[in-house]
């Protein structure tokens, strides 16, 4: 028997009252906020960013006060902890126990996919109103146990964790070659049985269910991208024959291959991610969620008649608005009820989100939804336009001179590759060149790093991009750090008005017409300078 045990005491969303509300924390409590929002304890006042939850002891008043960023939604779950005192062989006694608890204030690391799903799922009344108390137990030792095994005494979580993580990848990256549990297992350092449980406690499936719906994902890009035969694609995902394909496709999604591949070219496509690919090709999805629009600023016109669905892409929403496709990220395979739920209202197509060159996923997507023409229109006026870029800021950057994009995180800087923020405008269509730092850390091994504000002298580029997280006065909180921080005042960067700010809702992703967006405002930044505001 565990010898500490949780129960769930309330699970619910909390609406800011006149841009600020005050809540009485009467158990251990956990609070998150997607959009941001600031949380006053004491006399410490905390931003919560994007994917981190803060803990909250009992007995004392909290302030929640707006960010200026709008449709937050705060997610609030109250439990209470309990300790094993006493045990005979027809007795068990728990007390209340707070002592394995953190400090108030507390913030966790970033959650997982699957953690936040498991929050949203507490949550949102509709969905935790068909969730059996039985179930909510076991989700919120789950999630706590998510959250507190970032924290220091759970290094060995962590390390597993990343373990599994690199196992994943190695499926994601071969899953063409022969895989199977033992290979992974030993590559990881475990038995088979020990990987097993490990793997579905990070992903939530067992692992030859999560490789083989990982295949089916890839097989149905192919088969509505290309020409390829059936055995052509079999052998190309990993299966020995069409035949074996056909049978686990059918398993699967209820159809054959070739049922699939006959599907009507889709019209009404809920997205969620992607949507700036499908707007370049001149397509309005008919939904998203509100993560995707509230980092979609750029695109708020375009965006402004699609339905926004809830938070667990509930099926009602989706089935009253006839969505013939699903365009999903494959990072959807983290939570397994919402792609099964998915995947009984309309075909769901999985890709890899912002791992491909943008120019390639634009004509990939244009395959896709038969808009093969339209993805080389786009692709041609935005070439163009870089083109022109390039003229126009030729008399303004030197040769010898670099450029980088970096984010402000609560305890790091976070320095991005090519595929994120808007930094492939930098680097491929412009040709900025990072510096020597970034080119061999961040963009060569293609992926990002962070670093603290300490080492950032030694990343430091002749023009800086700084991408300001969850601030509605984005500029304003780059002209404070630039007045009151020494590291960034110090910086050459700073000292000759080159160090530009964007909004994290801006550039978040690298999706074809918001990429040609972010083009012309960094065009704009790079000509015109950044003066600091005193």
């Amino acid at each position: 028997m565990d010898a500490s045990i949780f129960t769930l005491k309330s699970a619910s969303r909390l609406q800011l009252q006149h841009q600020a509300s005050t809540l009485q924390v009467e158990f251990p409590s956990f609070i998150a906020a997607e959009g941001g929002v600031k949380v006053k304890l004491g006399r410490r006042t905390v931003t919560l960013q994007n994917g981190v939850m803060m803990f909250l002891r009992p007995w004392q008043q909290i302030k929640l006060l707006s960010s200026g960023t709008p449709n937050v939604r705060i997610h609030y779950i109250a439990f209470e902890s309990y300790r094993l005192m006493e045990e005979s062989d027809n007795r068990m006694l728990y007390h209340v126990d707070w002592s394995i608890l953190p400090e108030s204030g507390w913030v966790s690391p970033n959650l997982s996919q699957r953690a936040y799903s498991q929050l949203r799922q507490l949550t949102e009344a509709p969905i935790a109103g068909k969730i059996s108390s039985r179930a909510k137990r076991y989700m919120l030792e789950e999630l706590l146990d998510f959250v507190f095994s970032g924290d220091g005494g759970g290094k060995e979580d962590v390390h597993y964790d990343k373990l599994i993580d690199e196992a994943i990848a190695y499926v994601h990256g071969h899953y063409e070659e022969p895989i199977t549990r033992a290979q992974l297992a030993g590559m990881a350092g475990f038995n088979e049985t020990y990987f097993s449980t490990l793997f579905r406690k990070r992903t939530g499936w067992g692992f030859s269910e999560y490789l083989n719906r990982f295949r089916i994902g890839k097989a149905k890009e192919r088969l509505l991208a290309s020409d390829q035969t059936l055995h052509e694609i079999a052998l190309s995902v990993g299966y020995k024959s069409g035949l074996y394909l056909s049978r686990k496709f059918k398993a699967v999604t209820g159809m054959t291959p070739g049922q699939f591949r006959s599907l009507p070219k889709p019209a009404r496509i809920a997205a969620f991610q992607f949507v700036g690919h499908l707007l370049a090709l001149g397509v309005q999805p008919i939904a998203t969620d509100a993560i995707i629009l509230h980092h979609s600023l750029l695109l708020k016109d375009e965006l402004r008649d699609v339905h926004t669905v809830s938070e667990q892409y509930g099926a009602d929403d989706l089935k009253s608005l006839g969505v013939d496709l699903i365009l999903a990220p494959t990072y959807f395979y983290h939570t397994p009820d919402k792609m099964k739920q998915l995947e009984e209202i309309a075909p769901v197509v999985t890709l890899d989100w912002a791992k491909l060159d943008p120019l390639e996923e634009v004509r990939l997507i244009g395959k896709l939804v038969g808009k093969e023409a339209a993805a080389e229109q786009w692709i041609n006026r935005y070439l163009a336009k870089a083109r022109y870029a390039r003229l126009r800021l030729a008399e303004h950057i030197k040769p010898n001179e670099t450029v980088a994009l970096y984010e402000i995180r609560e305890q790091s800087i976070g320095i991005w590759n090519r595929t994120l923020r808007g930094a492939y405008n930098l680097y491929n269509s412009l040709g900025m060149t990072a510096p020597e730092r970034i080119q061999q850390e961040v963009l060569l091994p293609d992926k990002p790093m962070y670093i603290t504000e300490s080492e950032l002298p030694e990343y430091a580029a002749d023009h800086m991009f700084v991408v300001i997280c969850d601030s509605p006065d984005y500029e304003g909180e780059l002209n404070r750090m630039l007045r009151e921080d020494e590291a960034w005042r110090s910086l050459p960067a700073a000292k000759h008005n080159r160090i530009y700010p964007l909004k994290l809702e801006e550039c978040w992703s690298c999706e074809g017409l918001s990429l040609e967006k972010q083009l012309e405002k960094q065009v704009e930044w790079l000509l015109s300078g950044h003066v600091i505001q005193h």
